[in-house]
């Protein structure tokens, strides 16, 4: 294992060192011209020689004179690192060993049947959704390259996008489900590393009825097979979350901080609003940790400093507003954020437990005064901070995001709720909570399975349209989502249209005098047709055909 490691990363610096003399041997248009021959897309050659300018491919070059000298100091040093490396390695064996017996033997596995098979049957069930369509088209279906690479808009979750660059493969699955398959492996050993930590700390009881109910609440049940990166955001926030509890109770170790920067790491790595997380647990470990800080410091510098080297292609191509400027996001005045939070906290709240909002601040207002009674101080300050950190975090960065950035907090809430009644629920057999989580878990899944027609309403109608349409015909376009989910459609059915014609910005369109299609589909508020009736239609877009 040693010298194999060894000799691959002699390869390594033997392939970079290629790479960078072959680019200063062909110069800027020849490289680049091979570079795009060899990954396929001659077709959007004029594009990418724009993304990447000659003073881009300088920059891209130094990297690889910095990328060569990190490996060849790896290489000095490797009898060093690989000591350190091969402890890490068998603590980290040690853990998977323990995650495997706990799913093994114990009830945990009756836990995750429901949450498992709500996965799956979703997954196979649910039509693709907008996002999923534009991430299959614009990254899944091309180079990793583009996911490492290309940044248009914020629904390019990296690292879940070079996941699904490889689980497209996948043999014998459709490409929808080749697509999900990732959230919903990501989704059970998220749950199964979350009961592991809760037993841990505080008891089986406790683990299994917050296991139980967090992972069915509605978003839960929602990225656990949407293929998005909210899944490994949750995932990575657990892991981060469990790093936190070793820091502060197990004298400030190495290995623990390890593991709080690699999940760090990725989960920044799959969207950069992971950076809400990053600052929470630091909040947290900072008020337990006493003084010791030495080691939090480095490790966050170490994490910062890895997430811009893998963010760097995309900064160099895309500019760093590419990152910091969400376009869907746009910041506001503080005065008016104030303003939008009661909302906000009330959508945000419903949105990710599918439970009314006031039901949900009853029952945390209950495990509040239940923690002080218990004289819970460790519990209530990180209680408190996770209360008032979105708050404070999102009147400091002056933005009103989507509900779903803090999709985490199905964890946080059922925490909040079921720790303050830890000492009743250890006078409780395993078998009686283990029918409560149950009962629970189903009365959730019926819950989710009523509610996401409505949620994903005009993904389900447009999947119906495109039942009828998809095929080789004609096409003309000016919709604002439709076009999306049609392409996506037709692409994996194997079918490629005669013609296709897209307006973007979207135009008024009178179908009684359009010519030259098989199909017109046009959003109604751009449908000025007077006689001509549509053939298919849906809430939001009217679909003629010649």
């Amino acid at each position: 294992m040693k010298f194999t490691l060894k000799f691959f990363l002699y390869l390594i610096l033997l392939c970079v060192f290629g790479m960078l003399l072959f680019s200063f041997i062909s110069g800027y248009e020849g490289c680049m011209h091979y570079l795009i021959n060899a990954i396929g897309e001659a077709a959007r050659a004029d594009k990418i020689m724009e993304l990447v300018a000659p003073d881009k491919f300088l920059i891209l070059q130094s990297i690889g004179i910095f990328c060569i000298v990190v490996l060849a100091s790896i290489l000095v040093l490797f009898e060093k690192i690989w000591s350190q490396a091969a402890a890490v390695f068998i603590y980290f064996k040690r853990q998977i060993q323990l995650l495997v017996t706990d799913l093994l033997y114990t009830e945990v596995k009756w836990v995750l049947v429901i949450p498992l098979i709500s996965s799956v049957f979703f997954a196979v069930s649910m039509p693709v959704s907008y996002d999923e369509a534009w991430t299959y088209l614009q990254f899944t279906a091309k180079s990793p390259l583009a996911s490492l690479c290309y940044y248009p808009a914020p629904n390019n979750h990296v690292l879940h996008s070079l996941i699904t660059n490889v689980t497209r493969y996948i043999p014998f699955f459709n490409p929808l489900l080749c697509l999900r398959i990732s959230s919903i492996a990501v989704s059970f050993f998220c749950w199964l590393i979350c009961f592991s930590f809760i037993k841990k700390y505080y008891s089986k009881n406790s683990s299994l009825l917050i296991v139980g109910i967090a992972s069915m609440l509605f978003m839960s049940v929602y990225y656990s097979y949407m293929s998005r990166g909210y899944g490994l955001v949750l995932l990575f926030f657990i892991v981060s979350l469990y790093a936190a509890y070793n820091i502060i109770f197990n004298a400030d170790q190495t290995r623990h901080w390890l593991i709080f920067s690699i999940s760090n790491v990725l989960g920044f790595f799959t969207m950069p609003s992971f950076l809400y997380v990053f600052i929470i647990l630091n909040l947290v470990i900072l008020l337990n940790n006493g003084l010791r800080i030495k080691k939090q410091f480095f490790s966050n510098a170490a994490v910062l400093a890895v997430v811009f080297v893998l963010y760097l292609p995309i900064i160099i191509i895309n500019g760093i507003g590419a990152l910091t400027n969400n376009q869907f996001v746009k910041p506001i005045a503080r005065t008016e954020v104030l303003e939008k939070l009661p909302d906000f906290f009330s959508r945000m709240i419903s949105e990710i437990t599918g439970v009314h909002y006031l039901v949900i601040l009853l029952f945390i207002l209950i495990s509040i005064l239940m923690l002080i009674k218990n004289k819970m101080k460790f519990e209530l300050i990180l209680l408190v901070v996770f209360l008032l950190a979105p708050a404070i975090l999102l009147i400091g960065h002056a933005v009103i995001p989507f509900p779903r950035t803090f999709n985490y907090y199905a964890f946080v809430f059922v925490f909040a709720m079921v720790i303050p009644f830890g000492s009743v629920l250890g006078k409780k057999s395993v078998g009686y909570i283990l029918l409560i989580t149950l009962c629970i878990q189903s009365a959730c899944f019926f819950n989710f399975y009523y509610s996401i027609e409505k949620y994903e309403g005009f993904n389900i109608s447009y999947h119906e349209i495109n039942k009828k349409i998809t095929g080789r015909g004609s096409y003309f376009f000016t919709t604002v989502l439709f076009e999306t989910n049609f392409l996506f459609e037709n692409k994996t059915q194997g079918y490629e249209a005669e013609k296709l014609e897209f307006h973007f910005p979207q135009i008024n369109v009178d179908a009684d005098t359009l010519k030259g299609f098989d199909y017109y589909i046009v959003d109604k508020q751009y449908d000025f047709t007077k006689i001509k009736k549509p053939a298919y239609s849906d809430s939001r877009t009217n679909v003629y055909v010649k």
